[in-house]
């Protein structure tokens, strides 16, 4: 990958992360966008899902397509009233943009209005809502909370 970007990549298996927290995976990451790297993950489909996006593609845990680099946009915190921080998240933007979007099985999904507050609806950067479908399907942008994060990538640089 260094010598396609010709700029120095870190790379990052899971498989080898797996004693370390998602909140350190995500320290990681943020750490990395403060230094104006913009770190991508990967998706691994499951051995034996056939109902992907399109024929032949093989969904991932989450119920991403699987074998595709998605740039993550964002890393931020939803705060509760008093400041403190509750959640921590990613904003990831799907660039394969297909019609008939599959929505991940996962928390802070575009309809998961129960976990999307107008507290934290407010909160996410740049003033998208995530609860849009439309922009949703629109963009490819689509948010994964630290605790699914493992579960729904295969590695990131």
């Amino acid at each position: 990958m260094r010598s396609i970007l010709g700029c120095p990549v870190h790379f990052y298996a899971m498989e080898k992360l797996i004693y370390t927290s998602a909140r350190s995976i995500w320290q990681i990451i943020n750490i990395q966008q403060a230094k104006h790297d913009y770190p991508f993950v990967a998706s691994t489909p499951n051995v034996g899902d056939g109902d992907g996006a399109s024929a032949g593609t093989k969904l991932s845990k989450c119920g991403l397509a699987g074998g595709f680099s998605f740039p993550i946009l964002s890393t931020f915190t939803l705060k509760n009233p008093e400041g403190k921080d509750m959640y921590y998240l990613y904003m990831i933007r799907d660039p394969n943009r297909i019609d008939e979007l599959i929505e991940p099985k996962i928390q802070w999904h575009v309809k998961d209005y129960k976990s999307w507050t107008k507290e934290y609806r407010e909160q996410v950067p740049y003033g998208i809502d995530p609860t849009d479908y439309e922009f949703f399907k629109r963009t490819g942008v689509f948010f994964v909370g630290i605790n699914d994060f493992k579960k729904c990538f295969s590695d990131f640089a």
